[in-house]
Protein backbone atom coordinates (compact mmCIF):
# COMPACT_ATOMS: atom_id res chain seq x y z
CA UNK A 1 0.00 0.00 0.00
CA UNK A 2 3.00 2.87 1.08
CA UNK A 3 4.54 1.93 -2.07
CA UNK A 4 1.26 1.73 -3.87
CA UNK A 5 1.23 5.89 -2.46
CA UNK A 6 4.86 6.93 -3.51
CA UNK A 7 4.05 5.74 -6.82
CA UNK A 8 0.96 7.93 -6.67
CA UNK A 9 2.97 11.20 -5.52
CA UNK A 10 5.54 10.22 -8.22
CA UNK A 11 3.59 10.29 -11.01
CA UNK A 12 1.80 13.53 -9.74
CA UNK A 13 5.36 15.15 -9.53
CA UNK A 14 6.18 14.00 -13.05
CA UNK A 15 3.34 15.44 -14.77
CA UNK A 16 2.61 19.22 -13.36
CA UNK A 17 4.66 19.43 -9.72
CA UNK A 18 6.39 23.26 -9.80
CA UNK A 19 9.81 23.08 -8.94
CA UNK A 20 10.96 25.75 -6.23
CA UNK A 21 14.03 27.37 -7.78
CA UNK A 22 16.81 28.82 -5.59
CA UNK A 23 20.39 29.31 -5.36
CA UNK A 24 21.92 26.82 -2.45
CA UNK A 25 20.10 23.61 -1.82
CA UNK A 26 21.91 22.29 2.28
CA UNK A 27 20.57 19.11 3.18
CA UNK A 28 21.71 17.68 6.02
CA UNK A 29 20.48 17.50 9.79
CA UNK A 30 22.84 18.71 12.15
CA UNK A 31 24.52 21.80 13.46
CA UNK A 32 26.65 22.33 10.33
CA UNK A 33 23.71 21.88 7.88
CA UNK A 34 21.63 24.61 9.82
CA UNK A 35 24.92 27.00 9.85
CA UNK A 36 25.53 26.39 6.50
CA UNK A 37 22.00 27.77 5.31
CA UNK A 38 22.33 30.46 7.30
CA UNK A 39 26.22 31.47 6.06
CA UNK A 40 24.94 31.01 2.14
CA UNK A 41 21.77 33.26 3.28
CA UNK A 42 23.14 36.03 5.14
CA UNK A 43 25.51 36.29 2.23
CA UNK A 44 22.54 36.83 -0.31
CA UNK A 45 21.81 33.50 -2.21
CA UNK A 46 18.30 32.55 -1.84
CA UNK A 47 19.01 29.25 0.11
CA UNK A 48 16.92 25.73 1.06
CA UNK A 49 18.13 24.14 3.74
CA UNK A 50 16.33 20.41 3.34
CA UNK A 51 16.24 18.34 6.98
CA UNK A 52 16.02 13.96 6.28
CA UNK A 53 14.22 13.10 9.16
CA UNK A 54 16.92 11.65 11.17
CA UNK A 55 19.26 13.48 12.64
CA UNK A 56 23.31 13.34 12.68
CA UNK A 57 24.68 12.83 16.44
CA UNK A 58 28.08 15.62 15.92
CA UNK A 59 30.46 14.51 18.95
CA UNK A 60 32.40 17.13 20.63
CA UNK A 61 35.87 17.56 20.68
CA UNK A 62 37.40 16.87 23.91
CA UNK A 63 40.70 19.05 22.74
CA UNK A 64 39.51 22.32 20.65
CA UNK A 65 42.61 23.85 19.36
CA UNK A 66 41.64 27.75 20.00
CA UNK A 67 43.57 29.36 17.49
CA UNK A 68 42.22 26.98 14.90
CA UNK A 69 38.55 28.18 15.74
CA UNK A 70 37.46 30.79 13.62
CA UNK A 71 34.24 32.26 11.23
CA UNK A 72 30.85 30.73 12.34
CA UNK A 73 32.22 27.70 14.84
CA UNK A 74 33.75 30.81 17.26
CA UNK A 75 30.28 33.06 16.98
CA UNK A 76 28.19 30.16 17.56
CA UNK A 77 30.54 28.91 20.80
CA UNK A 78 30.00 32.68 21.48
CA UNK A 79 26.23 32.76 21.24
CA UNK A 80 26.41 29.48 23.15
CA UNK A 81 28.63 31.72 26.41
CA UNK A 82 25.99 34.56 26.05
CA UNK A 83 23.23 32.24 26.65
CA UNK A 84 25.01 30.73 29.82
CA UNK A 85 26.67 34.47 31.37
CA UNK A 86 30.04 33.54 29.63
CA UNK A 87 32.17 34.88 26.78
CA UNK A 88 32.43 31.39 24.68
CA UNK A 89 31.25 27.62 26.06
CA UNK A 90 32.28 24.80 23.95
CA UNK A 91 29.87 22.29 25.23
CA UNK A 92 25.96 23.12 26.52
CA UNK A 93 23.00 21.63 26.19
CA UNK A 94 20.65 20.60 23.31
CA UNK A 95 18.70 23.26 24.83
CA UNK A 96 20.79 26.10 24.51
CA UNK A 97 22.33 24.72 21.16
CA UNK A 98 18.46 25.01 19.71
CA UNK A 99 17.99 28.20 20.77
CA UNK A 100 21.29 29.64 18.96
CA UNK A 101 20.37 27.83 16.05
CA UNK A 102 16.59 29.33 15.78
CA UNK A 103 18.14 32.73 16.61
CA UNK A 104 20.66 32.29 13.39
CA UNK A 105 17.72 31.05 11.51
CA UNK A 106 15.32 34.29 12.65
CA UNK A 107 17.87 36.68 11.35
CA UNK A 108 18.75 35.06 7.87
CA UNK A 109 15.71 33.65 7.38
CA UNK A 110 16.38 30.58 5.26
CA UNK A 111 13.97 28.26 4.14
CA UNK A 112 13.25 25.17 5.88
CA UNK A 113 11.69 21.54 4.23
CA UNK A 114 11.60 19.17 7.53
CA UNK A 115 11.31 15.11 7.84
CA UNK A 116 12.08 14.90 4.27
CA UNK A 117 12.77 11.60 2.20
CA UNK A 118 14.93 11.81 -0.68
CA UNK A 119 12.82 10.43 -4.18
CA UNK A 120 15.23 11.20 -7.04
CA UNK A 121 17.81 13.31 -7.98
CA UNK A 122 18.20 14.74 -11.12
CA UNK A 123 21.41 15.08 -12.95
CA UNK A 124 23.64 15.83 -15.95
CA UNK A 125 27.17 14.51 -16.93
CA UNK A 126 28.43 17.60 -15.30
CA UNK A 127 26.19 18.81 -12.78
CA UNK A 128 23.31 18.11 -9.98
CA UNK A 129 20.32 20.08 -11.04
CA UNK A 130 17.12 19.10 -8.95
CA UNK A 131 15.93 17.18 -6.00
CA UNK A 132 12.58 15.48 -5.63
CA UNK A 133 11.61 15.10 -1.94
CA UNK A 134 8.87 13.13 0.18
CA UNK A 135 7.03 14.54 3.60
CA UNK A 136 4.96 11.87 3.30
CA UNK A 137 2.19 14.10 2.36
CA UNK A 138 3.54 14.74 -1.25
CA UNK A 139 6.23 15.40 -3.50
CA UNK A 140 8.17 18.63 -3.76
CA UNK A 141 10.70 19.51 -6.18
CA UNK A 142 13.91 21.96 -6.03
CA UNK A 143 16.43 22.95 -8.70
CA UNK A 144 19.26 24.73 -7.48
CA UNK A 145 22.62 26.13 -9.12
CA UNK A 146 24.86 24.38 -6.16
CA UNK A 147 24.16 21.28 -3.58
CA UNK A 148 25.89 21.15 -0.40
CA UNK A 149 25.35 18.02 1.08
CA UNK A 150 26.28 18.14 4.68
CA UNK A 151 25.16 15.20 5.57
CA UNK A 152 27.51 12.42 7.74
CA UNK A 153 26.79 9.92 5.54
CA UNK A 154 26.80 11.81 2.04
CA UNK A 155 23.27 10.25 1.81
CA UNK A 156 22.42 13.35 -1.03
CA UNK A 157 25.84 12.01 -2.84
CA UNK A 158 24.65 8.08 -2.61
CA UNK A 159 21.07 8.88 -3.90
CA UNK A 160 22.60 10.33 -7.04
CA UNK A 161 24.79 6.83 -7.39
CA UNK A 162 28.43 8.30 -5.96
CA UNK A 163 29.88 5.32 -4.60
CA UNK A 164 33.12 4.18 -2.36
CA UNK A 165 35.88 2.29 -3.76
CA UNK A 166 37.69 -0.47 -1.33
CA UNK A 167 41.44 -0.29 -1.42
CA UNK A 168 43.51 -3.04 -0.57
CA UNK A 169 47.16 -2.34 0.89
CA UNK A 170 49.94 -4.41 1.74
CA UNK A 171 50.43 -4.61 5.56
CA UNK A 172 53.96 -5.57 5.39
CA UNK A 173 53.58 -8.81 7.51
CA UNK A 174 52.58 -10.79 4.67
CA UNK A 175 48.73 -9.58 4.95
CA UNK A 176 46.70 -7.17 3.60
CA UNK A 177 44.13 -4.49 5.25
CA UNK A 178 41.41 -3.01 3.46
CA UNK A 179 39.47 0.50 3.76
CA UNK A 180 36.82 2.42 2.13
CA UNK A 181 38.24 5.31 -0.44
CA UNK A 182 36.20 8.26 -1.06
CA UNK A 183 36.76 9.57 -4.73
CA UNK A 184 36.35 12.82 -5.70
CA UNK A 185 32.82 14.07 -6.45
CA UNK A 186 32.70 14.48 -9.89
CA UNK A 187 29.63 17.20 -10.23
CA UNK A 188 31.26 20.52 -10.54
CA UNK A 189 28.13 22.37 -8.61
CA UNK A 190 28.24 19.42 -5.12
CA UNK A 191 30.38 19.21 -2.39
CA UNK A 192 29.75 17.03 1.07
CA UNK A 193 32.10 18.63 3.25
CA UNK A 194 31.23 16.55 6.64
CA UNK A 195 31.63 13.48 4.61
CA UNK A 196 35.18 14.34 3.34
CA UNK A 197 36.26 14.87 6.92
CA UNK A 198 38.86 12.20 8.60
CA UNK A 199 36.87 12.29 11.80
CA UNK A 200 33.68 13.86 12.65
CA UNK A 201 33.40 16.34 15.66
CA UNK A 202 30.87 19.27 16.22
CA UNK A 203 33.66 22.12 15.71
CA UNK A 204 35.57 20.84 12.34
CA UNK A 205 32.02 19.60 10.94
CA UNK A 206 30.61 23.71 11.36
CA UNK A 207 33.74 24.83 9.48
CA UNK A 208 33.68 22.59 6.87
CA UNK A 209 30.66 23.05 6.17
CA UNK A 210 30.80 27.19 6.24
CA UNK A 211 34.15 26.60 3.85
CA UNK A 212 31.57 24.76 1.64
CA UNK A 213 29.23 27.86 1.50
CA UNK A 214 32.22 29.94 0.75
CA UNK A 215 33.47 27.50 -2.29
CA UNK A 216 29.92 28.03 -2.95
CA UNK A 217 29.47 31.49 -3.37
CA UNK A 218 33.40 31.96 -5.27
CA UNK A 219 32.34 29.42 -7.73
CA UNK A 220 29.01 31.24 -8.39
CA UNK A 221 30.55 34.65 -8.43
CA UNK A 222 33.82 33.61 -11.07
CA UNK A 223 31.48 30.65 -12.90
CA UNK A 224 33.85 27.77 -12.05
CA UNK A 225 33.86 24.58 -10.52
CA UNK A 226 33.91 24.71 -6.96
CA UNK A 227 36.43 22.10 -6.85
CA UNK A 228 38.54 24.92 -8.39
CA UNK A 229 38.48 27.71 -5.72
CA UNK A 230 41.69 28.72 -4.45
CA UNK A 231 42.73 28.32 -0.94
CA UNK A 232 44.07 31.91 -0.66
CA UNK A 233 40.33 33.14 -1.79
CA UNK A 234 38.84 30.97 0.96
CA UNK A 235 41.42 32.30 3.67
CA UNK A 236 40.62 35.71 2.48
CA UNK A 237 36.49 35.64 3.53
CA UNK A 238 37.41 34.21 6.80
CA UNK A 239 39.93 36.92 7.11
CA UNK A 240 38.09 39.78 6.33
CA UNK A 241 34.07 38.80 6.75
CA UNK A 242 34.35 35.58 8.79
CA UNK A 243 30.26 36.03 9.81
CA UNK A 244 29.44 36.01 6.13
CA UNK A 245 27.21 39.05 7.03
CA UNK A 246 29.44 42.37 5.90
CA UNK A 247 30.73 42.93 9.43
CA UNK A 248 33.41 44.56 10.77
CA UNK A 249 35.77 41.68 11.81
CA UNK A 250 37.70 41.11 15.48
CA UNK A 251 41.14 42.19 16.19
CA UNK A 252 43.05 39.49 17.57
CA UNK A 253 46.83 39.91 18.73
CA UNK A 254 48.76 36.72 19.89
CA UNK A 255 52.11 37.34 21.33
CA UNK A 256 53.60 35.23 18.78
CA UNK A 257 52.93 38.69 16.74
CA UNK A 258 56.49 40.37 16.75
CA UNK A 259 54.68 43.28 14.80
CA UNK A 260 52.05 44.13 16.65
CA UNK A 261 53.65 42.89 20.03
CA UNK A 262 56.61 44.91 21.95
CA UNK A 263 58.24 42.57 24.70
CA UNK A 264 60.65 44.84 27.41
CA UNK A 265 61.91 42.52 30.16
CA UNK A 266 62.80 38.74 31.20
CA UNK A 267 59.73 37.26 30.20
CA UNK A 268 59.88 33.53 29.45
CA UNK A 269 58.29 31.84 26.34
CA UNK A 270 55.96 28.69 27.58
CA UNK A 271 54.82 26.20 25.53
CA UNK A 272 51.22 25.54 25.82
CA UNK A 273 48.97 24.80 22.71
CA UNK A 274 46.27 23.28 24.91
CA UNK A 275 46.16 25.78 27.54
CA UNK A 276 47.70 29.43 25.93
CA UNK A 277 46.39 31.14 22.89
CA UNK A 278 48.52 30.14 19.97
CA UNK A 279 51.52 28.03 20.21
CA UNK A 280 51.99 29.20 23.60
CA UNK A 281 52.45 32.41 26.26
CA UNK A 282 54.69 34.54 28.09
CA UNK A 283 54.98 34.40 31.48
CA UNK A 284 57.07 36.27 34.25
CA UNK A 285 56.76 37.44 37.98
CA UNK A 286 56.39 40.28 39.26
CA UNK A 287 59.44 40.83 41.15
CA UNK A 288 61.69 39.93 38.39
CA UNK A 289 62.14 43.39 36.80
CA UNK A 290 59.71 46.28 37.50
CA UNK A 291 59.93 48.20 34.33
CA UNK A 292 59.28 44.28 32.14
CA UNK A 293 56.16 44.63 30.15
CA UNK A 294 54.29 43.43 27.21
CA UNK A 295 52.67 45.81 24.62
CA UNK A 296 50.15 44.44 22.59
CA UNK A 297 49.50 47.30 20.06
CA UNK A 298 46.60 47.17 16.98
CA UNK A 299 49.11 48.87 14.46
CA UNK A 300 45.01 49.52 12.14
CA UNK A 301 43.26 52.48 13.67
CA UNK A 302 40.29 51.33 15.29
CA UNK A 303 36.79 53.54 14.35
CA UNK A 304 33.62 52.99 16.71
CA UNK A 305 33.31 51.12 19.80
CA UNK A 306 35.14 48.08 20.95
CA UNK A 307 34.85 45.50 23.44
CA UNK A 308 38.27 44.53 25.28
CA UNK A 309 39.49 40.84 26.13
CA UNK A 310 42.39 39.74 27.64
CA UNK A 311 43.64 35.88 27.52
CA UNK A 312 44.25 34.11 30.75
CA UNK A 313 45.89 30.88 29.52
CA UNK A 314 46.17 29.40 32.76
CA UNK A 315 44.74 29.92 36.50
CA UNK A 316 47.05 31.78 38.27
CA UNK A 317 46.12 31.88 42.09
CA UNK A 318 45.87 34.54 43.72
CA UNK A 319 47.01 37.07 41.10
CA UNK A 320 46.84 40.78 40.17
CA UNK A 321 47.32 41.75 36.64
CA UNK A 322 48.10 45.29 35.86
CA UNK A 323 47.26 46.60 32.13
CA UNK A 324 46.40 49.73 30.64
CA UNK A 325 44.16 50.25 27.69
CA UNK A 326 45.06 52.89 25.30
CA UNK A 327 42.56 55.20 22.55
CA UNK A 328 45.13 57.12 21.12
CA UNK A 329 47.59 58.33 23.95
CA UNK A 330 44.21 58.41 26.16
CA UNK A 331 45.30 55.91 29.06
CA UNK A 332 42.47 53.82 30.97
CA UNK A 333 44.44 51.83 33.83
CA UNK A 334 42.39 48.40 34.28
CA UNK A 335 43.20 45.62 37.33
CA UNK A 336 42.59 42.15 36.91
CA UNK A 337 42.31 40.43 40.05
CA UNK A 338 42.22 36.80 40.27
CA UNK A 339 41.32 34.62 41.94
CA UNK A 340 41.84 30.33 42.51
CA UNK A 341 38.97 29.06 41.21
CA UNK A 342 38.80 31.89 37.78
CA UNK A 343 38.98 29.70 34.62
CA UNK A 344 41.06 30.31 32.03
CA UNK A 345 39.62 31.90 29.29
CA UNK A 346 38.79 35.53 27.66
CA UNK A 347 38.75 38.41 30.55
CA UNK A 348 36.66 41.51 29.74
CA UNK A 349 39.01 45.04 29.81
CA UNK A 350 35.60 47.10 29.24
CA UNK A 351 33.94 48.64 26.42
CA UNK A 352 35.96 51.52 24.54
CA UNK A 353 34.63 54.51 22.11
CA UNK A 354 36.88 55.46 19.16
CA UNK A 355 35.43 58.70 17.62
CA UNK A 356 38.27 59.23 15.51
CA UNK A 357 40.31 56.33 13.97
CA UNK A 358 43.25 56.05 16.28
CA UNK A 359 44.78 52.72 17.48
CA UNK A 360 44.56 50.66 20.31
CA UNK A 361 46.94 49.35 22.59
CA UNK A 362 47.06 47.19 25.57
CA UNK A 363 49.74 47.24 28.03
CA UNK A 364 50.37 44.55 30.60
CA UNK A 365 53.61 45.38 33.44
CA UNK A 366 55.06 44.20 36.10
CA UNK A 367 55.12 46.99 38.74
CA UNK A 368 52.60 46.98 41.51
CA UNK A 369 51.25 43.77 40.19
CA UNK A 370 51.48 40.05 42.37
CA UNK A 371 52.61 36.83 41.54
CA UNK A 372 53.33 35.01 38.24
CA UNK A 373 52.17 37.78 35.46
CA UNK A 374 51.24 35.74 31.92
CA UNK A 375 51.13 37.90 28.76
CA UNK A 376 49.11 36.10 25.78
CA UNK A 377 46.59 37.42 23.51
CA UNK A 378 44.25 40.49 23.17
CA UNK A 379 40.54 40.72 21.97
CA UNK A 380 39.48 44.01 20.28
CA UNK A 381 35.30 43.33 19.09
CA UNK A 382 33.75 45.96 17.47
CA UNK A 383 29.91 46.54 18.74
CA UNK A 384 27.56 46.80 16.26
Amino acid sequence: MRLIFILLLTIHYCFGQKAQQVDVVIYGANIGAQLAAHAAKIAGKKTLLIVPQSADELPISKQLVRHEIKGLVWDFYRKIGKELGQFDVFEASLGVKKQVIDAYQKQSEYLVWEGMQLQEVQQNEAQLLQLSVSDGKGIRVVKAKQFIDCSVHADLLTKAGYQMTTQVEDDGMGGSTKHLKKPAIKWTNTQAPIFMLSQVVESDAILASQTAVIRTLDAMQKGISVANVKEDDIQRYYSFNPLMDGSRPDLLIDDANKSMVEVIGPWKKVADKVNGYGEGYLSTFSNDDLGARVRFNSRTPLKGVYQAYYFLPTSMGNTTVQLEVYVGRTKFPVALKLTQDMKSGWAPLGTYTFSDPVTADVLVYTKNAKGLIVADAVLWVHQK
